[in-house]
């Protein structure tokens, strides 16, 4: 959802090539979410392009779950040695580096 909160308005078809999935299967796991009311779907004038875009209780739920794994990761973050910190930082300076090529992200999937 933070993709979609990033890219208002992306295709199908480009939610699918980010996510590493097939189209089916992310048109799938759309329409679950359009039916939940936390994405909407536009069809385009010519019918051939569908665009994707979070609405209000997308972008709160979002919001919501952001703040919430945010809380969990900070008290799990507290109970950690100084020396387990620093090991983390470190690993998360070389995760940056990794994941970032270039100014481009790099999916993953």
């Amino acid at each position: 959802m933070d993709y979609l909160r990033r890219h208002p308005g992306i295709s199908l078809s480009g939610l699918a090539e980010f996510l590493g999935l097939t189209l089916p299967s992310t048109s799938k796991l759309i329409q679950k979410l359009v039916t939940q009311k936390v994405i909407l779907r536009r069809v385009a004038k010519d019918r051939r392009r569908v665009s994707l875009s979070l609405t209000e209780l997308g972008k709160t739920s979002l919001a919501v779950a952001r703040m919430e794994t945010h809380q969990q990761l900070t008290e799990r973050l507290n109970k950690l040695s100084e020396e387990e910190l620093t090991t983390i930082s470190a690993a998360m300076r070389i995760l940056g580096q990794a994941f970032v090529k270039g100014g481009k992200n790099v999916n993953v999937s």
